[in-house]
């Protein structure tokens, strides 16, 4: 025992005579002066086109929302949403935790994201919300210049509006941080740092604010290399929804009608550019069967498509994004032998259209819930395995 006291005592007394050792050499901030930003390559990779590219790209990678796999190793290709896909497809089939029956009664952070908190930093919003500031940043003092950054730009804007409007949804107001701080350069133990929440009000015009920034500089179609890409319509069609989010009775407790005419007039927008652009309804005739309805959710260049997550056939995972949803959502019967993941529940079936369009009750054909299956609308065919 003496001897492993003697041997500690000496290695404290090394460290010692090392930290003495440092002190003595100075405690200059000289060191300061050369700071980068080393997390993501430097700062002169923004001069670069296709590194500034890539570093945008970046934020596509985990902000796009993924319905056929979760954000973990050990859940690849298992036919289970993100975050992402839940909050934006409000009617999806197995909600999101917080609209469960049992935990609507009682909120707490053990059914909410932990998005404050995580340890993951491909799940962590304010993550996503950093590397849109240090994109900002870079790609305005690049010497690319305002054209050759555009696009970077108005794609940035807009997932940092994306962001904020997942946590806008759980929230409301949240700290708004638009530039990337720098923990080595803080003042006063970090008090600058520590940003105030900010109040509903100002969380949703910042959010419309990049919006606005977003539509300006997006174009309304990419080359058929980029398709995927956000365009004009996605980010107008975000500022919409947006608006109705703000006038719904979530956040209009009041009832004003100016934020529904604000809403209106949002959507009127979003749908004039998006026709602009090419989009419009698929079309499909009675004897066609609904077969372009059914290829719409097949083929990413549906007319439909404003904004679309790519996937591919890949067997290895890396970036890839799988595509389980196929055999998630069919029955898990012997003969089928789905997922069984994706359960549709009854009252959606029980509203679908009948043949004549009409819902059931109000229809010509007589509707079985037992035999839901006959005499319904082409679409439902094409809709439920």
């Amino acid at each position: 025992m003496k001897k492993r006291i003697t041997l500690i005592r000496l290695a404290q007394a090394g460290l010692l005579c090392t930290v003495i050792g440092l002190l003595a050499c100075g405690c200059g901030d000289d060191f300061l002066k050369n700071k980068r930003l080393y997390n993501g390559g430097g700062w002169e990779i923004f001069d670069n086109y296709g590194l500034a590219q890539a570093r945008v790209d970046y934020l596509y990678t985990y902000s796009l929302p993924e319905s056929t796999e979760k954000r973990s190793a050990t859940r690849v290709n298992a036919g289970v949403a993100d975050e992402w896909s839940t909050m934006m497809t409000w009617e999806y089939g197995g909600s999101p935790t917080w609209g469960d029956a049992a935990s609507e009664l009682s909120v707490s952070n053990n059914n909410l994201p932990t998005w404050f908190g995580t340890n993951k930093p491909t799940e962590g919003v304010y993550m996503h919300i950093r590397n849109a500031n240090v994109c900002l940043v870079g790609l305005q003092g690049s010497k690319l210049g305002e054209e050759g950054t555009r696009t970077m730009r108005g794609e940035t804007y807009f997932w940092r509006a994306w962001n904020y409007m997942m946590l806008f949804q759980y929230f409301g107001g949240v700290p708004l941080i638009d530039y990337p701080q720098d923990p080595i350069l803080s003042t006063n133990d970090g008090a600058d740092l520590m940003v105030n929440r900010s109040t509903t009000r100002e969380t949703y015009e910042f959010i419309q604010a990049d919006l606005e920034q977003a539509i300006e500089l997006l174009p309304e179609v990419w080359p058929a290399s980029e398709t995927g890409r956000l365009t004009k319509a996605a980010a107008a069609a975000l500022k919409g929804r947006m608006a109705l989010l703000w006038a719904s009775p979530l956040f209009n407790r009041t009832d004003d009608p100016q934020r529904w005419s604000a809403a209106y007039e949002a959507c009127q927008q979003a749908y004039e550019i998006a026709l602009a652009a090419g989009h419009r309804l698929v079309e499909s005739t009675a004897s066609e069967n609904a077969k372009q309805w059914e290829q719409m959710f097949l083929h990413y260049d549906s007319p439909e498509a404003v904004m679309v997550t790519l996937y591919n056939s890949k067997t290895d995972r890396q970036l890839q994004k799988l595509n389980g949803w196929e055999k998630g959502c069919r029955p898990s019967t012997n003969v089928i032998i789905g997922g069984g993941t994706r359960l549709v529940p009854a009252e959606m079936i029980d509203l679908w259209p009948m043949a004549d369009g009409k819902e059931p009750g109000d229809s010509s054909f007589a509707y079985n819930e037992l035999a839901f299956f006959h005499k319904r609308d082409p679409r439902f065919y094409r809709t439920f395995a």
